[in-house]
């Protein structure tokens, strides 16, 4: 019997034969992939099935240049992502090689691994439909709720992070993207790195109680756009750091900070403020607030290293970082209160407030669902609107806006304030923190607020007319607060209350 040929040893098996052969639609069923590649991974996408092989490189942060590497990399990959993406991530599956060549998933000699995923439409990724003007603002409600659930069950990593990193990573990102910026760019990138170490030297306290408190976490570590996608009607991360544990263990607030980023590039102002506010009526994390801008800063001095990488521009990344800081110098906090019955379109005006004046919004119809234990859009009973429950609503809406406020950040209260004594509790807060107070009441007849009730759907508002009926009815006593015409459109509105506040 003639000799079986020899097998080839696993390192002989070049990079460019396994990916000729997961480009090949025979190992596909006969589909012909498509083929992505990236600066770390060839991508082979066909029918349900998206296969992922890792580069063999040898970088400064990144080493796959060996086969147990690899594979340890692609079960870590699958571990990593399984905690918030487990539909999407299905295996790692040997390419091995035997008599017949190579072959996936075979009983021959591992050459290499692919980690195994599920396909998924590339108009579903969130960065697809911020292009195209699909990422509506329930998406953007959907995708803070997503984050701030990964965020939840990241495992904390007391110690680490802390000021020193922060620190650290300035300096790393000056250095990296300082190589080939023309002049003028190249003086942004001074500046900003000097405003950034001026920041941290106020903020390094903040850092490290966070530190040690356990908001710095085994995160996604590259949660832009691009890495979350719309899964079975719901967003998704996925592609997590598995390369680099120090890089992805982050505070959470500069986890969260690429994708508002990402939004902001792309002039959505109005979804990012709408995700943070969305995220922090669900994490509660506003005493971590003051260094946003920072992370902010340096997410955008990260997406400027991308550029250049790429051979982009970097410039408008630099010159965005540095905004950043600049605007975070500018903006004082303040408390602004939004009050009105239902209907008359608080939740409108307070967001489009929120744009000009840099602020969050705590909204009570979605802090008395938290307080339930439900999802802001789910309806409750009559048990979460009694007397003792409304007044908890506002009770953590004044613990809130303390947090945001002494972390520096403006905030707009949007309430029904119609109890005379809660408008009161809500200008103490202000005086207490020695900041402005601006109390709006947006009023409309009695008429349009049904109509508008009536129309409600998807809303975290439970109202209905006879809880406007009710209202009408206990009255709202004495008002001192400026009183808005809410009868017009909505822009129409929100532009009356910013005359009535002095933005």
């Amino acid at each position: 019997m003639a000799d079986e040929p020899a097998r080839p040893a696993p390192d002989e098996v070049s990079e460019a034969a396994i990916v000729a052969f997961l480009a090949s639609p025979e190992t596909h069923g006969g589909a012909a992939p498509d083929h992505i590649e990236t600066h770390l991974s060839h991508l082979f996408l066909a029918a349900d099935r998206a296969l992922k092989l890792k580069k063999r490189v040898d970088w400064s942060v990144v080493d796959y240049s060996s086969l147990e590497k690899r594979e340890a990399y692609c079960r870590r990959e699958l571990e990593v992502n399984r905690r918030f993406a487990p539909d999407l991530y299905l295996a790692v599956v040997p390419v091995t090689v035997g008599a017949t060549g190579l072959a996936l998933g075979g009983d021959g000699t591992p050459v290499d691994y692919v980690v195994e995923m599920r396909r998924f439409p590339a108009d579903a990724q969130l960065d697809t439909m911020a292009d195209a003007g699909t990422l509506t603002p329930a998406l953007a409600d959907a995708t803070a709720d997503a984050i701030a659930a990964m965020h939840r069950g990241a495992p904390v990593a007391k110690g680490a992070g802390g000021a020193d990193r922060i620190a650290a990573l300035t300096a790393q990102l000056q250095r990296d993207v300082a190589p080939g910026l023309a002049a003028e760019a190249a003086r942004d990138l001074a500046a900003w790195a000097d405003a950034a170490e001026a920041a941290l030297g106020r903020l390094a306290p903040l850092a490290e109680r966070r530190a040690r408190h356990g908001f710095v976490r085994r995160c996604h570590g590259d949660l832009h756009l691009s890495n979350i996608c719309l899964w079975n009607g719901r967003p998704t991360p996925f592609d997590a750091i598995e390369f680099s544990e120090d890089i992805a263990t982050i505070d959470v607030l500069y986890d969260l900070a690429f994708v508002l980023v990402d939004l902001d590039s792309r002039d959505l102002r109005a979804l990012a403020s709408r995700l943070l506010s969305r995220y922090l009526e669900a994490t509660r994390d506003y005493a971590g607030l003051a260094l946003l801008p920072l992370f902010l800063s340096q997410r955008a001095m990260v997406r400027a290293l991308t550029r250049a990488a790429k051979g982009r521009d970097a410039a408008p990344s630099v010159r965005l970082a540095r905004t950043y800081l600049a605007h975070a110098a500018e903006v004082l906090p303040r408390l602004i209160a939004v009050g009105g019955l239902s209907g008359t379109g608080k939740t409108t005006v307070a967001r489009g407030l929120a744009l000009t004046a840099g602020a969050v919004v705590i909204r009570s119809d979605s802090v008395r669902k938290r307080l339930a234990g439900h999802a802001p859009e789910e309806r409750l009973d009559g048990a979460s609107y009694t007397a003792a429950a409304t007044g908890a609503v506002y009770r953590r809406l004044r613990v809130d806006a303390r947090r945001a406020l002494h972390a520096g950040c403006p905030v707009i209260l949007d309430a029904t304030f119609a109890d005379p004594a809660e408008r009161h509790r809500a200008e103490t807060v202000a005086a207490m923190a020695g900041v402005p107070f601006t109390g709006l009441w947006l009023s409309a007849p009695d008429a349009a607020l049904r109509r508008r009730i009536a129309a409600r759907h998807g809303d975290a508002s439970d109202a209905d007319t006879a809880v406007l009926d009710a209202q009408i009815a206990r009255g709202t006593g004495p008002m001192h607060w400026s009183v808005v015409d809410a009868s017009a459109d909505p822009d129409a509105v929100t532009a009356a209350a910013a005359r009535a506040m002095a933005i």
